[in-house]
């Protein structure tokens, strides 16, 4: 469930940085008789970069919070009470222990914190 929630932002931000390369760049290249792949390696892929390191950093922050719900949400057997605590869970202080409304406050909470960390930007 982790893969796939942090793959896509990945995949998504680095086609969107790979094909936002300008119009004239592309036509210089052209110019010059660049091949394909001289075009990729010297023009398209550096202008992603940035692009490419934000797909990491939101897929950072994703897969903190699918690990957390998925452990939640997925684990073996057992009732709210007798449940074991687990690892991913074990952040949240106990929450398995306590009643099903409390532990999705407390799960809310660390989802929304750990997104408001991931988006921050630094001054």
């Amino acid at each position: 469930m982790v893969i796939l929630i942090a793959f896509f932002p990945i995949v998504n931000n680095t086609l969107f940085g790979l094909l936002s390369v300008e119009k004239s760049q592309h036509e210089l290249f052209t110019l010059h008789g660049a091949s394909k792949w001289t075009r990729l390696t010297k023009l398209q892929f550096p202008a992603a970069m940035p692009n490419i390191f934000v797909g990491l950093r939101i897929s950072a922050g994703l897969s903190v919070i699918g690990a957390v719900v998925g452990d939640f949400y997925f684990r073996q057997g057992g009732s709210w009470e007798s449940a074991p605590k687990s690892t991913s869970i074990g952040v949240a202080s106990g929450v398995l222990s306590s009643s099903p409304p409390s532990s999705w406050r407390a799960h809310s909470v660390l989802s929304c914190s750990l997104s408001s960390a991931s988006s921050r930007r630094r001054r």
